[in-house]
């Protein structure tokens, strides 16, 4: 199978003065898969449309390995492509499905027999070639319409939400089926969702996407660990964001939840605020403490707890199930420090607390 390295430069695509890709790029190399994640209306499906040529760019340039193919139509871009809606051919069998493409390109009947054999094999469906659509579950079409997407030897793969239509369990068998896949065909990847877990647990690299831009882009580790923007922060994983004021450079005050030691350096006595992972925090039992247990939920592995300040401010502290037990709703808690906050954003108002003079002088 022909394989080849994607290249996006600058992609621009205009809906009026709606800015769906504004400078777009991306690299994806042959046998990687990268996710791109975001909202709706984010720009992902466009920028997977505009790659297949179902959309007109604006501007910038697509390349297959070294050609440039922005202005071929699609037909001849071999591009295999798969849907989040399967749109099997009704009256065709899954094989006569996986066949039509190679039967459109005048390939012999014995050749797309033998193809289509091999691609049901690989997608776990060997025993179910001579069934219709209707005779097959969402996760066996959507299997099926991967196989017919793989047939004509592609030299890459785009995947527009082929998930979303599938109930829970289906989707986290399905996606392990199209990874192991994709890795044995070695092919040039782009799988669009707008789900993290999906997103964190199929990529090789992540590009997160807003408004048409791409934030950032990165393995999943990094993303969620280490993330370069205040959307990224926000969208992927949950977070809570505290207010306080710097004490050191290095040193954040809060009203309600103590003290945080941030990895950015800002000036002392500016307002900002600390973006920190459930994880990251830690809660423990106190008598006369600042804040409140107000609730505890379970998680499945673990559980979040849910932590009121006295100013009514809300954190969600991560505990473990064996934690979970020698906590009482209603009861009286502080927050501490497990892990490195995230990021550290600085706030235009007023300083939410006084900073003392001996501290003002470590500056």
């Amino acid at each position: 199978m022909p394989h080849g390295n994607l290249r996006l430069e600058g992609l621009k695509k205009f809906y009026g003065s709606t800015r769906a890709l504004d400078g777009f790029s991306l690299h994806v190399q042959a046998g990687e898969l990268v996710v791109l994640l975001g909202p709706s209306g984010c720009g992902k499906s466009t920028a997977l449309r505009s790659v297949a040529g179902l959309e007109r760019l604006d501007g910038g340039h697509v390349f297959v390995g070294d050609h440039d193919i922005t202005q071929q139509p699609t037909a001849k871009r071999n591009m295999g492509i798969v849907f989040q809606h399967y749109s099997l051919f009704p009256h065709l069998t899954a094989a006569e499905n996986i066949e039509f493409g190679l039967k459109i390109r005048k390939v012999s009947g014995a050749k797309r027999r033998r193809r289509s054999n091999e691609l049901l094999e690989l997608v776990g469906l060997g025993e179910l070639g001579d069934r219709f659509a209707h005779q097959l579950s969402g996760g066996q079409q959507q299997r099926v319409a991967l196989a017919r997407a793989l047939a004509i030897e592609p030299t890459v793969l785009l995947l527009d939400e082929p998930l979303s239509a599938l109930d829970a369990k289906v989707r986290v068998n399905l996606r392990e089926e199209i990874r192991r896949v994709q890795k044995e065909v070695g092919i040039a990847t782009i799988f669009v969702t707008h789900d993290q877990e999906e997103a964190l647990a199929i990529a090789d690299r992540i590009g997160v996407m807003h408004q048409g831009v791409l934030e950032q882009l990165g393995s999943p580790t990094e993303i969620y660990a280490a993330p370069s923007t205040e959307f990224v922060a926000e969208f992927v994983g949950k977070v809570n964001r505290i207010s306080g004021t710097a004490t050191q450079e290095d040193m954040v005050m809060t009203r309600e939840f103590g003290s945080f030691s941030i990895g950015d350096s800002v000036a002392v006595g500016s307002k900002v605020s600390v973006l920190v992972r459930p994880e990251q925090l830690g809660v423990r039992a106190i008598a006369n403490g600042s804040c409140r247990l107000v609730e505890m939920s379970f998680l499945g592995s673990s559980f979040a707890a849910h932590i009121r300040g006295s100013g009514g401010s809300k954190l969600i502290v991560a505990v473990s199930p064996d934690e979970s037990i020698a906590f009482s709703i209603g009861e009286s808690v502080e927050v501490f420090q497990r892990g490195p906050t995230l990021l550290t954003i600085a706030d235009i108002d007023e300083p939410e607390i006084a900073i003392p003079a001996e501290l003002a002088k470590l500056d």
